[in-house]
């Protein structure tokens, strides 16, 4: 078996962080954001579910039932957003980058001969 230094596997990383920065899921995502940024429509509404959203769930955790067109606003934003153009770029682009990634996890893992993602999150006591 090969021995890497920490260097070699310093600057594996570098070069794989970024090829995936440069990954075409990746652009499509800082497209995809940029875009929001210039869409004052889209914020809005994701502006307005939050809010909705919360006042929602502060209902709840005061163990009181929601008003009626509060859940009802609530479901026509979810719609709203989910249809609106800037908005579904950004969820599709999100999509894509974390199917990308799952993929890339998968290879890294095969190769390795270890479950990758698991063995890299942050562990602790409880």
């Amino acid at each position: 078996m090969q021995e890497y230094t920490r260097k070699d596997v310093m600057q594996a990383a570098k070069t794989f962080g970024k090829a995936l920065a440069e990954s075409e899921a990746s652009i499509a995502l800082t497209a995809a954001q940029h875009a929001l940024k210039k869409d004052r429509q889209a914020q809005n509404l994701l502006s307005e579910y939050q809010t909705l959203q919360q006042a929602v769930q502060t209902a709840f955790m005061w163990k009181q039932i929601p008003h009626a067109q509060d859940m009802d606003a609530l479901q026509r934003l979810e719609i709203e957003i989910n249809t609106h153009p800037t908005l579904r770029a950004l969820f599709d682009a999100q999509q894509q980058l974390k199917t990308t990634v799952e993929t890339l996890n998968t290879e890294i893992s095969d190769l390795l001969g270890i479950d990758f993602a698991s063995n890299s999150r942050v562990g602790g006591c409880c």
